[in-house]
């Protein structure tokens, strides 16, 4: 998938997308939209670009991760999995959609030795390979990624969503790669969240997709998951469910 075009459509409906904002000092010349029919608010890269820029702590558009998202977060991941009993030893497939330095990895690998994961890092050289049995890790855009349909049975995705070309493509990837009753733990930035003394989520380069939770709850309806639940602070945080039950919609409406 093209990483940068100049045909400014909505990933969600197709509509196209008029009246840009242009974040200020966008390395990439970026165009953010809003689009008027579905609400979605999407940032797209006019022309080619590094996939991952030097850090930078600019308040700018071109501010950059230094890599240490997932890392800095999954204390609190690990307390909302004690809180709503998500058992990681009782998976045994996972996918790990953009690994950054391998914590989670090293996390489930301390829960469970027999776990199968697969890591999925994009950026070379900071996932370091350790002797671990059962890992596969790939080096690939998720996008690019070739994964095994109806393999697992649990996807970690942690501020992974939000960088994406395109994030319907990205969750029917997921939705694909997940057997039946598979769980996904997805969590991305809040649009809606802002206060006096913190504000987290910035119209920068390297993010492609700003999220309401209701722009992401269509996005869950209309690829088939089930919501089992959800957490809206500064983040968005959903737990899903890959199902064949035709009422999801109905059991969706109360997110």
């Amino acid at each position: 998938m093209k990483l940068f075009t100049n045909k400014n459509f909505c990933d969600f409906c197709n509509k196209k997308l008029k009246n840009p904002y242009i974040p200020i000092n966008t390395k990439r010349n970026i165009k953010t939209f809003l689009c008027k029919k579905c609400l979605l608010v999407q940032s797209l890269p006019q022309r080619k670009f590094k996939s991952h820029p030097k850090p930078s702590m600019s308040i700018d558009a071109d501010r950059s991760s230094i890599m240490y998202t997932k890392t800095r977060f999954l204390p609190t991941h690990i307390q909302i999995f004690k809180k709503y009993k998500i058992n990681i030893k009782s998976f045994q497939n996972i996918l790990d959609v953009g690994s950054n330095r391998g914590a989670f990895v090293d996390y489930v690998r301390k829960e469970n030795k027999k776990n199968h994961i697969t890591a999925i890092e994009s950026k070379k050289g900071i996932f370091h390979i350790k002797k671990y049995e059962n890992i596969k890790y790939i080096n690939s855009r998720f996008e690019e990624a070739n994964l095994n349909y109806g393999y697992y049975d649990f996807v970690y995705c942690v501020h992974t969503l939000e960088h994406f070309t395109s994030c319907k493509h990205a969750l029917k990837k997921i939705f694909k790669s997940l057997e039946f009753g598979g769980k996904a733990f997805i969590v991305v930035p809040n649009l809606n969240f802002y206060s006096k003394d913190d504000f987290t989520e910035y119209f920068i380069d390297t993010h492609t997709y700003h999220f309401t939770n209701n722009v992401l709850v269509r996005f869950f309806n209309s690829v088939g998951f089930k919501i089992i639940f959800k957490i809206e602070k500064n983040d968005l945080t959903f737990y899903i469910e890959k199902t064949s039950d035709k009422n999801f919609r109905k059991k969706n409406k109360k997110f």
